[in-house]
């Protein structure tokens, strides 16, 4: 509960000192991508997200890269959303708990601790479920676009299993796999913003 606290009060006392939140409750268009709105309101809810994700507290050094950064992301994480939509990828339910669950659980916060704090600080929590779900639907879209163009070797499997000797020769398969994967996910992405029309306001 001490975190919890400590936490609330560093991004509580952010969030009152920062221009970047003061107009919170405006939409103000920032930019367009690809016909797609990305408002202030937008930018601010998920900076603030990030910052409790990532234990972050804002200040005025950092204030104009951590923007840019929440700008950059979600430039990607829309181009990401055209392209699930346009695919029509769909996530089982046991598909959305199991890895909203992975989520938090890698990151080491309980969800409940998460959604108090949003809570708390008048965040809109629906935003990072959204943002789990066209996580998960990239990785699942370019599984399938990717995954009969990857080609792995024993060799690089053996030395992932002598790294990490608690993988099994499946799993070891798989994560090599997984990292070409995302490596062609990242050149997609990258093309993908090459061609978008992005429009700053």
């Amino acid at each position: 509960m001490n975190n919890i606290f400590i936490a609330t009060f560093l991004f509580f006392f952010t969030f009152l000192h920062s221009n970047l939140f003061s107009a919170q409750t405006t939409h103000k268009i920032e930019l367009l991508v690809n016909d797609e709105i990305i408002t202030s309101y937008d930018i601010s809810q998920h900076l603030a997200i990030n910052l409790i994700l990532n234990k972050i507290e804002l200040t005025n050094e950092n204030k104009e890269f951590l923007y840019n950064q929440t700008v950059e992301e979600l430039i990607e994480m829309y181009l990401q959303k055209i392209k699930v939509d346009e695919y029509k990828v769909e996530l089982t339910k046991d598909e959305e708990d199991y890895y909203q669950d992975f989520f938090y659980t890698q990151r080491k916060i309980k969800k409940e601790s998460f959604l108090k704090l949003a809570k708390i600080n008048n965040l809109n929590a629906s935003i990072l479920t959204e943002k789990i779900e066209i996580m998960i639907k990239w990785q699942k879209l370019t599984s399938g676009l990717f995954y009969r163009t990857t080609s792995i070797t024993e060799s690089e499997i053996d030395d992932l299993m002598n790294k990490n000797e608690s993988l099994s020769r499946d799993m070891a398969e798989r994560t090599v796999r997984r990292r070409q994967i995302d490596l062609k996910a990242d050149k997609y992405l990258r093309d993908l913003r090459s061609e978008a029309n992005i429009e700053i306001r």
